[in-house]
């Protein structure tokens, strides 16, 4: 529900866990911290990588290969449309 209204609940991600990550993709990160996971989208703007949030009042974060661990790329997101009844 914290990523709606972008992605209504019940959406499924496919995630490559082999793909090179490139600006604007949304990515799966860990962090190592707390071993917890999180999907953000990746902003590059030489040197630094932007992890921008997709939860509205999430702060934007610097990558930092100390601190975080790329999962994956999301290749492909599909939602189910429900009908009015």
């Amino acid at each position: 529900k914290s990523m709606q209204p972008r992605f209504p609940s019940g959406t499924t991600f496919i995630v490559k866990t082999q793909e090179p990550p490139v600006d604007g993709d949304l990515i799966l990160v860990r962090f190592k911290n707390d071993n917890s996971i999180s999907l953000r989208e990746l902003v590059i703007d030489s040197p630094s990588w932007q992890l921008k949030p997709i939860v509205i009042g999430s702060s934007n974060l610097l990558f930092s290969h100390l601190e975080h661990t790329i999962v994956g790329v999301v290749v492909m997101s599909l939602f189910k449309l429900e009908r009015p009844k």
